[in-house]
């Protein structure tokens, strides 16, 4: 086992961020649920930003929606994910603002 994570670690990509995102500890995060960088907060496996986020994000925010990865739907990464967010997300999308800030990892 000690093996396969230190050869699995020598070669970081983004295929085994995306591996690692279901990897759960026992505080309620994931090690690295965020890949590349935020705003994918439907989680898809494409790692997209597009509309479908900011309709997860909404429905987070306004209806009471859990989240796959806090990380992803902090898209500015300023303390915690609220309405800022939102307006960040479509702002990028929409307006040519700024990208989501990079993950963590």
């Amino acid at each position: 086992m000690y093996e396969f994570w230190t050869n699995w670690f020598k070669t970081p990509s983004n295929a085994n961020l995306r591996a690692m995102r279901n990897i759960y500890y026992e505080h309620g995060d994931t090690l690295t649920c965020c890949a590349g960088i935020r705003g994918n907060v439907d989680y898809d496996n494409n790692d997209a930003v597009n509309i479908v986020d900011v309709n997860s994000l909404s429905a987070y925010l306004f209806n009471g929606a859990t989240l796959k990865c806090n990380i992803e739907a902090n898209v500015n990464a300023v303390s915690i994910v609220n309405v800022v967010d939102l307006t960040y997300l479509i702002a990028y999308l929409f307006r040519g603002g700024p990208p989501p800030v990079s993950c963590p990892y």
